[in-house]
């Protein structure tokens, strides 16, 4: 059996034109569903969730970090943990 030492693959994914598209539609879609999710939050407390989103937003990136650190020098490339 093979464990995640012995063995490391990197993969490259593209997009087509259309698969660009679908990322573009689903991204404006999430985009407007956080804002009518928003509204059902009182204002009171918006910057509790807005400081809660960044905290949960820098603990993915350090969970990156930690993964990339990990990958073997050859491998090269990084993932990315970003937000519109």
């Amino acid at each position: 059996m093979w464990n995640e030492l012995q063995y490391k693959q990197l993969i490259y994914l593209s997009l087509s034109t259309a698969g660009g598209k679908r990322l573009t539609d689903l991204n404006t879609t999430l985009n407007g569903l956080t804002k009518q999710t928003g509204e059902h939050i009182l204002a009171s407390q918006h910057e509790i969730v807005h400081s809660s989103l960044e905290l949960l937003q820098q603990a993915l990136l350090t969970l990156d970090s930690e993964a990339s650190a990990h990958e073997e020098p050859e491998q090269g490339g990084s993932a990315a943990c970003t937000y519109d």
